[in-house]
This record gives structure tokens, C-alpha cells and sequence, in this order.
């Protein structure tokens, strides 16, 4: 079964059918439309990718599409799984062009610079002037190398002022695997930027529900290549970040850790560390990099719901009420909803913002990473 939202040059699906070929052609069925410019798709990776490539290209041969592989989505049915949800924009309204940088072996700045140079020079030649005003860029990624914030900040230093969201690709399980789709075809270690000018009022934005205690803690070990942290104040990172957080280090283990990240305070601001794993030898591996001599805090959490009001508030009284919100919204968001009343009403506010996004591995904002965060686009009614 389908069900869509569909506003003027703004479709948006989701379906539940178990294989590639099927789950591509309804999603195609519902959100094609006259003059598309880019198709949005967030994929459960347990459709295989080559199955999916196959059917993206026998049934969408010339449509522009990006997406990445989703660890849950968001839709017209709020939280949950699905195989794809998905958002299709036309025009008058939206202008998009699109494309891929690759880096299978080690990270390529020149050459990914160079692709959103050309990006945003092709937008420029064919809609006119893009800047921060009517132009904002989305960008997927998926990397078996830890190049987020690398990729990120020489994306969003390419873009000439235009502002960025996007989220890393996402899986199920290690086997899985997660990629991005671009242009027809899956790739992995790869990053996909679309940049879409439009006449709609729109704004980015990332929340989180947590706020900031007076805890510190500083980083004393570290291997930030590989986002591990092996010391905190000293000691082994596990036992320590446990006692400063309250539980027990086998709690910490098998759950805390999704629910208790940390963040680094910049003004009055706290940008979110997901820790991604405690290992069995004590050390950390967070959702992003860390250096030593980092200071971080701890951050407790408050009613993800009520953090969601607030900033829905804010949003609809910069564009209105949204005719679509894009989201990238972290995995471990969901993980940590620990009631059905809490979990239906972040769906609920959710259903009432036309959001559709998926789960992801990591979101980007501008040029910072962050985890545990909701972070996308949200793109109002046209102008009168």
C-alpha cells in the first residue's frame, strides 16, 4: 500500500512492498509529475542494491534522482519502517541540478571542489543567480571511510554562501551495507549534492532535545581517524563517561549509550557527539571525529515532542506551514523514544509538517557534522 501527499510541484509517497521492482514502480506511480526535476528517494537497504538500480533505471531512465539507504523512515505516516519514502518536486517552482563525486580510495578535496563548483556554475547559466535567498543544497553520503566532515566542509566552502543539510546513508546491519543513489546508479564512498532554486520561502535547520549540565569532560586519548576515544579525564573512556553519566559500565554498553551523547558547547550553542559503540576493550567509537584536549559536556534529555513544537513554531512563522519538510533524522533519535505516547506524538507533528526523511548515520548543517540531531529543509506554500 501507498500513501502520498501531493500539494502543486510537491508529491510525496511511501510504500511497503517487500521487492525492488514493485517498491520503485509504486513510488514512481504516485509522486511522477509533469516537469520533475529531481525525485528524493530513502531506500531500506534490504531491497538490495543492484535490485534497486535495476528498477530505478528500467522504470526512471531520465529522471534526476538522489536518495540514500534509510535505518527507518519518516512520512505521511510519521515514524516508522518502510521500504521507500520519497518526495518528487517539479516546476515552475524548483529548479534542481545534481551530481556525484566519488572517492573510492582516499578523499579527493580538488575533485570534489571542483564538482560543486561546476554544480553551482550550471545552476547560475540555466535559473539565473542562485544565492542563500532562493538556492539551498542537500547533500548524501556514504563512505566505508570516515570522511564526513572532510567532505562536508569542502562541499559547503564550494558553495559560494548557499546553505546545506543533508545525512549520511544508513543500514540496517553491518551486511547490509549503505549507499546513496545518483543519477540512476548506486554508489558507495560517494557523495551526492543536489542544489535546489526555487521561489517557495524555505529555511534549514537542526534541533535536538537535550540541554547542557555543568559536567565537563576532556578528551585525553584519542584516535580521531578512527573516532575512537580511549580516554576521558584520564582514565578508560568507557568507566569513566559511565560515572559521569550515572550508570553502570555494562548499562552503559547495552543501551545508556544511545541515549546519553555528549556535545561540544560553542556560545550558547551544544552540538551533539553520538557515542556509536562501547567496545569490549573500554575505548569509544563516536559519530564523529574527536580530537585530544576536546572538551565536551555532559547534556541530559528533555520531551523530544515539546523540543519539536518549539522549533515547528519557529519554522512556520519564517515560511508558513510547510508544503514539504525533507529530513535526515538520526537513527539513534527513535532508538531513544521510550513510550508510545512519546513516539506517537513526535509522528504527529511530524505527519503535520508534510516531513519525509529517513534515518541516518550522521547529519550535516551548514559546515558542521552532528549526530542525534532532526535536521532538513522545510519549504512552504508558493508566494501569493
Amino acid at each position: 500500500m501507498v500513501l502520498d501527499q501531493q500539494p502543486n510541484c510537491i508529491r510525496q509517497a511511501v510504500t511497503f512492498a517487500g521487492d525492488a521492482e514493485t517498491a520503485i514502480r509504486e513510488i514512481r506511480d504516485r509522486i511522477a509529475q509533469p516537469q520533475m526535476t529531481l525525485a528524493i528517494l530513502f531506500i531500506d537497504p534490504a531491497l538490495g542494491a543492484e535490485a534497486v538500480q535495476a528498477a530505478v533505471q528500467k522504470h526512471w531512465p531520465d529522471v534526476p534522482i538522489v536518495g540514500a539507504t534509510a535505518s527507518g523512515h519518516v512520512s505521511s505516516l510519521g515514524l516508522g519502517e518502510a521500504t521507500i519514502s520519497a518526495v518528487s518536486l517539479a516546476a515552475p517552482d524548483f529548479f534542481v541540478v545534481a551530481g556525484h563525486m566519488d572517492c573510492t580510495e582516499e578523499f579527493d578535496a580538488r575533485g570534489v571542489r571542483a564538482g560543486v563548483k561546476r554544480l553551482v556554475a550550471h545552476l547560475d547559466r540555466q535559473a539565473g543567480p542562485c544565492d542563500e535567498t532562493n538556492t539551498f543544497a542537500m547533500m548524501f553520503l556514504a563512505y566505508k571511510s570516515m570522511y564526513e566532515e572532510r567532505a562536508l566542509n569542502t562541499v559547503y566552502g564550494s558553495l559560494g554562501g548557499i546553505n546545506l543539510f543533508g545525512g549520511s546513508a544508513s543500514r540496517a546491519d553491518e551486511q547490509r551495507g549503505c549507499w546513496i543513489l545518483q543519477g540512476g546508479s548506486v554508489r558507495r564512498d560517494s557523495i551526492a549534492v543536489a542544489l535546489v532554486r526555487t521561489t517557495r520561502p524555505f529555511t534549514i535547520f537542526s534541533t535536538h532535545h537535550f540541554r547542557g549540565t555543568g559536567e565537563r569532560l576532556a578528551i585525553t586519548g584519542a584516535i580521531p581517524s578512527e573516532r575512537l576515544v580511549t580516554e576521558i579525564n584520564g582514565e578508560p573512556a568507557a568507566d569513566e563517561y559511565a560515572r559521569l553519566v550515572g550508570v553502570s559500565t555494562e548499562e552503559l554498553r547495552e543501551r545508556a549509550y544511545i541515549e546519553r551523547p555528549v556535545a561540544v558547547k560553542i556560545g550558547d550553542q551544544y552540538y551533539l557527539r553520538s557515542i556509536v559503540r562501547v567496545n569490549a576493550d573500554g575505548t569509544l567509537l563516536f559519530g564523529c571525529a574527536l580530537e585530544i584536549g576536546t572538551t565536551l559536556r555532559v547534556v541530559v534529555p528533555e520531551s523530544m515532542a515539546a523540543n519539536l513544537e518549539g522549533e515547528f513554531a519557529r519554522i512556520r512563522g519564517l515560511v508558513g506551514p510547510p508544503d514539504v519538510m525533507i529530513t535526515a533524522d538520526c537513527a539513534h533519535r527513535r532508538l531513544g523514544l521510550n513510550s508510545d505516547n512519546e513516539r506517537n506524538a513526535v509522528s504527529r507533528l511530524l505527519i503535520e509538517q508534510n516531513a519525509v526523511g529517513f534515518g541516518s548515520y550522521g547529519e550535516q548543517f551548514n559546515r558542521t557534522h552532528l549526530n542525534h540531531t532532526l535536521t532538513g529543509v522545510a519549504i512552504g506554500a508558493r508566494k501569493p
